[in-house]
């Protein structure tokens, strides 16, 4: 009886190694023939350059969700009547009224955050990390200078460590609530300094970008030496 047993468990060992090696086969002979139809239309895989595409030059900006090239078509569309109920809905936003100062209210920047009881209600045009980016917005929009400064107050504020309007206070530049939430949080910067970036003074576009390159995250919960780098 054992060795019966033994025979079939043998039996099946050989069935499986066969299989195994059926498929291997055939799917070598597959890899084969697709490699041949890479190998003879090789150049159509390969990225190619878009007709009438202008390449980025250095120091070019904005640059992530339009170009300069396309603000005049971005101005007229601001003056249609969607235009201006989307620029009245990011004015309010801003500072819950014309957008044309920073917001007063905040989160407290020695207020603890991270957990459910640091949850503090906030209106919806408390200062977040999305500030930089609207007032450089309307930056780009209008030419105004004025909202290229309220950028740059924005983003000292969080370069200081005053965190998102998030009820409890994960978002933040400094110090995050853990590595999701600072991916979000380094994006929305990014975001800041790109649409801001003519408005700026040199040293202030020199600070920001190296905060980003340079940027060092310590987790509240489990702080080390030395910070490490994203």
């Amino acid at each position: 009886m054992y060795q019966t047993l033994q025979s079939i468990s043998t039996l099946r060992s050989v069935i499986l190694v066969l299989a195994t090696l059926v498929f291997l086969v055939a799917l070598g002979g597959c890899s084969s023939e697709r490699q041949s139809t890479v190998s003879t239309d090789s150049q159509a895989a390969w990225p190619r350059a878009v007709a009438g595409h202008q390449p980025l030059a250095p120091g070019e900006h904005p640059r992530l969700f339009f170009r300069r090239s396309d603000l005049p078509e971005l101005r007229a569309r601001a003056e249609t009547p969607e235009g201006q109920l989307i620029l009245a809905r990011l004015r309010f936003l801003l500072n819950g009224s014309d957008g044309r100062s920073l917001p007063e209210e905040r989160r407290p920047l020695d207020m603890e955050f991270g957990k459910t009881e640091h949850r503090i209600d906030l209106p919806p045009w408390a200062l977040s990390l999305s500030h930089p980016m609207g007032y450089g917005f309307l930056y780009q929009l209008t030419g105004d200078p004025h909202y290229a400064d309220l950028s740059h107050q924005a983003m000292q504020l969080l370069l200081m460590g005053y965190r998102d309007k998030d009820p409890t206070g994960r978002y933040s530049f400094v110090r995050p609530a853990g590595p999701l939430r600072a991916g979000p949080s380094l994006g929305l910067v990014a975001m800041g300094y790109d649409m801001s970036y003519d408005g700026w003074t040199p040293g202030f576009r020199a600070r920001v970008a190296q905060a980003l390159e340079y940027y060092e995250y310590e987790h509240q919960d489990r702080p080390r030496r030395t910070p490490y780098t994203l």
